[in-house]
């Protein structure tokens, strides 16, 4: 009979044992991200890394150990660059590239790797009858989740009585609770542990997680509860690789039950009987297992093995488990993407995205785009340093980008100490102009206060330039996978953002185009301020500003300048002239006011050869 060979690893800080009748292929990591144990093809064994890829004592392919009858190992060297020390041997004494033979037990070394076989007797390994595994494959997250199968176990065995049927009853209200009630992943585990310990009457009950990317032992304890057969709390337990293995490979719950001719193997010593059942995720991918011992306790009669019946409910709350983990990740996720959306969104459109991402999708959408600009930036910027500018940035962008939301806007980006908005997408705003206006408005109520807060710091006052454009965009995630960056693209954009930049020339805080002008409501009024060229856009563009509650006076000077604006217009320049010099009279810091008399000022000095009342921008 083939040898089953006890190996037990010992790299640094790192020990390890593993119980395994087929070749080992030992060797160091061929990546940072390589699992520590892989299955070779065609059920020649396994490989496993032994040392991390930095170690260069050991070759990626190093060690081949193979069991052999007669209680005998076949250890190949397949590395052309290092040898394999055997450690009964001298040092001078080595395997180079080839092949010994050797009778267990045995120990040899791999660089600083030092391996210890030895023999689990063939008189030890129970026979195949003692691992019964149920006759069907347990329930993954996706079988439970995605399919919205319930879970479901076999009927039960024709030998049930009557405390079976008791059991049941209790156990499936139990498994509700802990579905419903538990509310983190640790809450999971705990509970499902007692309920492990509890229902199946077991004496040890733990819940290990699998993660095959780890170096070392890719089995790791979460949460375990003892029963009265433990003397001291500090008693190491761990649970069985050999069953644990056979788990991995039949991704269903297990039960061992040693028949009463044959001791059990090594790592089931003092074991009555045991049962394991996977946790599975949506890929149908082992993630951990549900195990529990019920122990041969010294003086106490042999009690009954666990049942089939028994197996059947630790299967179940495995698949309740994975179920509940699903949805805690859906959850996370979700909360994630909470998260992500409302950097952008108003918390009710982050809700509405939430339920339908197809939102998210690109489509041409009728948006109006806000540009806020902070004016003096860098003067102010040099002044102040790098850290208090960020300070000062991040106080000002916080208080307009609650004028946004506050206004059902989405937060496109910061770009500097410039704002960008918009609405009208991702959902569909019939009044996107006029709250795009009324949020550029509540940012110049804000400005007196936030001026004024800052000033004993910055040493003057600041001010804003806000531009708005309304139009077609095409509006979607323009981001990465990496980062969303939700937003549109188009020539309308562009031309907010020229807008926004004509303000500083006409020296006027606000804005916005015809396009624009032409959405808002009657109670928001507007003064025509100029036509304007502007930088990659072909036409002439009217630009308006705007006022909310508008008084008399601003009425007064609404009326002669575009009266004086139209002569002009008309190249009526001594006209317009006159007219502008008497609302400078009673206006003097009115900005429009002030360059359109100075571009009258220049035509009847210097008349242009083609007259364009188009004023061209100096810049963007």
């Amino acid at each position: 009979m083939t040898a089953r060979i006890l190996a037990r690893f010992a790299y640094k800080d790192f020990e390890y044992q593993d119980e395994f009748d087929r070749p080992l292929l030992l060797g160091r990591q061929r990546s940072s991200d390589e699992p520590c144990f892989q299955k070779l093809p065609e059920g020649a064994g396994w490989r496993m890394a032994v040392a991390t890829l930095q170690d260069r004592g050991v070759s990626r392919l190093h060690a081949l150990v193979e069991p052999l009858p007669g209680n005998r190992v076949r250890i190949t060297n397949v590395s052309e660059a290092n040898v394999i020390y055997v450690a009964e041997m001298p040092p001078k004494q080595m395997i180079p590239q080839g092949i010994e033979l050797r009778d267990l037990p045995v120990s040899f070394t791999l660089g600083d790797m030092l391996i210890k076989l030895s023999t689990v007797l063939s008189e030890q390994v129970d026979s195949e009858e003692a691992y019964q595994s149920l006759p069907y494959a347990t329930l993954s997250a996706k079988s439970a989740v995605m399919r919205r199968q319930p879970v479901t176990m076999s009927p039960l065995p024709g030998t049930a009585t009557e405390a079976d049927v008791k059991t049941l009853l209790k156990w499936l209200p139990a498994l509700t609770h802990l579905l419903q009630s538990a509310a983190t992943t640790d809450e999971f585990f705990q509970q499902a542990v007692v309920l492990l310990l509890e229902f199946v009457t077991l004496d040890w009950a733990t819940v290990v997680l699998y993660d095959n990317s780890k170096f070392g032992n890719p089995w790791k304890c979460v949460a375990e509860m003892r029963g009265p057969s433990f003397v001291s709390d500090s008693e190491e337990k761990t649970p069985s690789r050999t069953l644990l293995g056979r788990l991995l490979a039949e991704k269903r719950t297990i039960r061992y039950v040693p028949t009463p001719t044959v001791s059990s193997v090594d790592s089931l010593t003092g074991i009555d009987s045991v049962v394991a059942a996977p946790i599975l995720n949506e890929s149908e991918e082992i993630i951990g297992a549900l195990y529990g011992e019920r122990r041969i306790i010294p003086g106490i009669a042999a009690r009954q093995a666990i049942s089939e019946l028994e197996a059947q409910l630790v299967d179940t709350l495995a698949s309740g488990v994975a179920v509940g983990l699903e949805r805690q990740r859906q959850s996370k996720a979700a909360w994630e993407a909470q998260v992500q959306f409302e950097q952008f969104f108003t918390p009710q459109l982050a809700i509405e995205l939430r339920k339908d991402p197809e939102l998210l999708r690109g489509r041409d959408a009728q948006v109006t785009l806000l540009f806020c600009d902070i004016r003096g930036f860098s003067r102010i910027s040099h002044h102040l340093g790098p850290a208090k500018t960020v300070d000062w940035i991040v106080d000002v962008m916080r208080e307009l980008s609650e004028c946004v939301l506050d206004h059902e806007g989405v937060l496109i980006d910061y770009i500097g100490d410039e704002i960008m908005a918009m609405w009208g997408a991702p959902a569909s705003e019939p009044k996107h102009a006029a709250l795009a206006c009324e949020a550029a408005l509540d940012m110049l109520d804000r400005l007196p206060e936030m001026s004024a807060r800052w000033k004993p710091i910055l040493g003057s006052d600041f001010g804003f330039g806000i531009g708005l454009n309304s139009g077609s965009a095409y509006v979607g995630n323009t981001g990465t996978v990496w980062k969303l960056k939700y937003g549109p693209l188009g020539p309308e954009v562009n031309l907010a953002s020229r807008v926004q930049g004509a303000t500083k020339y006409l020296k006027v805080d606000l804005l916005v185009t015809a396009a624009t002008k032409q959405l808002l409501p009657q109670g928001i009024l507007t003064r025509k301020v100029c036509s304007v060229r502007v930088i990659n856009i072909p036409d002439a563009v009217e630009l308006y500003e705007v006022q909310r509650n508008a008084t008399n006076d601003w009425k007064e000077l609404t009326r002669g300048y575009e009266e004086a604006l139209n002569l002009f217009e008309r190249q009526q320049f001594h006209r317009a002239v006159k007219i502008l010099g008497a609302i400078l009279n009673d206006y003097p810091h009115d900005g429009p006011s002030i360059v359109l008399l100075s571009r009258a000022s220049k035509e009847l000095v210097e008349p242009s050869l083609h007259f364009d009342p188009a004023w061209e921008l100096p810049g963007k």
